[in-house]
């Protein structure tokens, strides 16, 4: 992330990125929607998903809501090491809260995490 300055103006340093955004696109992309997944791309390379340049958001933290395979406390544990903090829907398969968003990619790696999506 402390490169952003090389990709201003030329091709060039946005085609290093892309090539570096690749496995994390790979695994985040099935399980974040399109807005999400527009959002992230946009806060963590600079860039749409459709390669134009983006401002970068303010808020370091993002309000998300979670689909999930399975519940119970080993998958609320998971989720609160990757940073996720339940604003509702605790017990069920759907939660909603906020997730720091540099922390989205580990929210993606978790097995019971179905589906991403932005609650705004």
């Amino acid at each position: 992330m402390g490169d952003g300055p090389t990709n201003v103006g030329g091709r060039g340093g946005s085609a290093g990125k892309d090539d570096r955004w690749a496995p994390t696109l790979k695994l985040v992309q099935p399980k974040f929607d399109a807005a999400l997944l527009s959002f992230y791309q946009c806060a963590s390379i600079g860039t749409t998903t459709d390669g134009k340049v983006c401002t970068r958001p303010v808020s370091k933290t993002v309000k998300v809501k979670v689909e999930l395979t399975s519940t119970g406390a080993a998958v609320v544990h998971k989720l609160a090491l990757a940073g996720f903090k339940v604003d509702g829907g605790e017990g069920t398969l759907q939660l909603t809260g906020s997730i720091p968003t540099t922390q989205l990619k580990r929210l993606a790696q978790i097995a019971e995490v179905k589906s991403v999506s932005l609650n705004q």
